[in-house]
């Protein structure tokens, strides 16, 4: 019902009438005798019976049979979605700066969701966007709605210099240069073909403090960076272990 509007005497009337000797159904008390009107947690069958139940869950599927939904082909006006926004400045999430190591119920939120979508995609479901291919203008629009400053992670056009060099067509190549060298094969666990990286055995980070390396032409010209004897492959789960402190036994990289 919109806000400030009444319902006509014909209507409360009409109300009245239909309400005459109707009686609560078993466990459910009236908003004005110290309840409240929803059903809380009761089947169709418990407050209304089996046949009531089978007739409104019949009423309910014929009612929606070839119908659209209410809001279909609607769209807010450019002034109701105005006065919802003003309505939620200042607002402060329940959630915010909450996590699932500080609260119980953002981790009962998570684990619940993530077992429901898990769930229905073991049951065959499949993601509606399976085989969806976005437009080239609707490619170009999202583009530019994320270009520069208009990225989330946008940090004034400064990129980190190891994660420039990182992009660097050279550094593609060399890590190439590693795969080929030792077969794609993890030199620690002998495992082959799953989820290789490229390992520098004297650390980037150390090469760049080295040689003082604060721009990406030093880099490009600095041979031990590229030194494919430095560069041995790692599969992620001992690349992971090696970053967390697990030393690593090196079959090859020579």
């Amino acid at each position: 019902m919109i806000k400030g509007s009444h319902h006509t005497k014909r209507t409360i009337d009409k109300m009245s009438i239909a309400k005459k000797g109707y009686k609560y159904p078993p466990g459910r008390v009236g908003w004005n005798k110290g309840g409240n009107t929803y059903r809380k947690g009761l089947t169709l069958e418990q407050e209304y019976g089996v046949e009531k139940a089978k007739e409104i869950r019949e009423k309910l599927i014929k009612s929606h049979l070839g119908n659209s939904g209410y809001w279909e082909g609607k769209h807010f006006s450019e002034k109701h979605i105005r006065n919802n926004s003003e309505a939620r400045k200042g607002l402060i999430p329940w959630n915010k700066e909450l996590t699932v190591e500080t609260d119980e119920r953002v981790k009962q939120n998570i684990e619940a969701s993530t077992k429901t979508i898990r769930e229905q995609y073991k049951n065959g479901k499949k993601s509606p966007r399976l085989g969806f291919k976005a437009t080239e203008e609707t490619r170009r629009r999202n583009s530019e709605a994320n270009k520069g400053e208009k990225h989330w992670n946008w940090k004034n056009g400064i990129t980190p210099l190891h994660q420039a060099i990182r992009n660097l067509a050279i550094y593609n190549l060399w890590r190439k240069a590693i795969f080929y060298k030792n077969q794609w094969t993890c030199q620690d666990c002998g495992h082959k073909n799953r989820n290789i990286n490229a390992h520098h055995l004297y650390p980037f980070s150390k090469l760049l403090e080295d040689y003082n390396i604060i721009s990406l032409g030093q880099a490009i010209r600095t041979e031990e960076l590229w030194d494919t004897n430095n560069g041995v492959t790692l599969c992620k789960e001992c690349h992971n272990e090696l970053k967390n402190g697990r030393p690593i036994n090196i079959t090859g990289g020579g």
